[in-house]
């Protein structure tokens, strides 16, 4: 005859065995769907601009430093119960502004408070990265949507191909601070161009895939998390300080409108967050549209190569690129903020008339 007490000891045992299993299970799938939210991210932030690494391997080191503005998005987007279009441009710009202030001083390099910066990299980190790389392709990838996915991923790789040609002026292949970074920079021909779209539009779609099996329903985190992360960013804002004086007040400041109009939003909105408008899977197939981008994106290259345009033309398109992202970004960013203050406003007037 067993003991009881023995047989009681041996059921906490799998209990507490259980318990842990099932924790280290969430934690593991947890850091996964960050992990690849953060790939398709930087995809956006880094391969579709000038910086060629056609080593995966370098590709990912580059994930690693991006993972701090990525999980602090999440969480952003999660605490003021962000959903898809207008309230997620709210949250958006404070990835950019992690990513370009935080990973690099560029941000504050306008000079103290002056706002071009801030308004284009909202534009391409958080448009172009996470709102349609990650965000939009995930919900036509959700829905079946054939045709919007198509579009935007012929789109995307027109877009990536013309820029990329920009590297050619001599001003940009010659930039001595990204040389000083990032060693020489290589202007590809189109033969190796492709293969560099072709390998990232490939990661891009098998990302997507994995996230079908990784999207949470909510991203929350605990204390000390927070307060790690918070503390990180700190520390990390205050050393470029150091060198330029108003960066902190610059980073603070910023953050602190989009949180503003984030608390407003929260106040008016009781639907679902964006975690939960996401979640679900769908048949692999419908991925197949995301080859158009690298697609597009080498044919464009190929064909600019060939035209040769001049760098007068290459001018035109490299800032003509910025000033339309800068207009966007703006406009997306003034109106977003208004919405979200109008519905507050709004329902503070019905809950005064609510009371009288």
């Amino acid at each position: 005859m067993v003991p009881t007490g023995r047989i009681r000891h041996h059921g906490v045992m799998q209990i507490e065995a259980s318990s842990l299993f099932t924790t280290t299970t969430r934690t593991a799938k947890r850091f996964a769907f960050v992990f690849v939210v953060t790939t398709i991210a930087v995809v956006g932030s880094e391969r579709f601009f000038w910086f060629w690494t056609p080593s995966i391997g370098q590709h990912f080191e580059g994930v690693a430093f991006y993972l701090i503005p990525v999980v602090v998005t999440l969480f952003v987007i999660d605490r003021f119960r962000v959903s898809n279009g207008w309230p997620l441009m709210l949250a958006l710009p404070i990835y950019a502004y992690l990513t370009e202030g935080l990973l690099t001083p560029i941000l504050y390099s306008g000079g103290p408070f002056v706002p071009f910066f801030p308004v284009w990299f909202a534009a391409w980190h958080g448009l172009l990265s996470i709102f349609v790389l990650v965000v939009s392709v995930r919900r036509w990838l959700l829905d079946g949507n054939w045709r919007a996915l198509s579009i935007v991923s012929i789109g995307l790789g027109i877009f990536w191909g013309a820029w990329s040609s920009t590297l050619r002026l001599p001003e940009n292949a010659g930039d001595e601070e990204m040389i000083a970074d990032l060693g020489e920079l290589v202007v590809l021909n189109p033969t190796a161009f492709a293969r560099y779209a072709g390998t990232f539009t490939f990661i891009l779609i098998a990302a997507h895939v994995l996230l079908s099996f990784l999207w949470p329903r909510s991203f929350t985190l605990g204390r000390r998390t927070r307060q790690l992360l918070g503390a990180l960013v700190l520390l990390g804002v205050i050393g470029w300080t150091v060198v330029i004086p108003w960066a902190l007040p610059m980073f603070v400041a910023y953050v602190w409108l989009q949180v503003w109009a984030l608390r407003s939003h929260r106040e008016a909105y009781e639907g679902p967050t964006l975690f939960e408008q996401l979640h679900g899977r769908f048949p692999f197939v419908r991925a197949a549209p995301l080859i158009l981008v690298g697609v597009g994106a080498t044919a464009t290259y190929a064909a600019l190569w060939e035209l040769d345009p001049g760098e007068d033309i290459l001018q035109v398109l490299m800032f003509g690129t910025i000033a339309a992202q800068t207009v966007v970004g703006g406009i997306v960013m003034f109106r977003s903020i208004r919405r979200a203050r109008r519905a507050s406003s709004a329902l503070a007037k019905i809950a005064v008339e609510q009371a009288v």
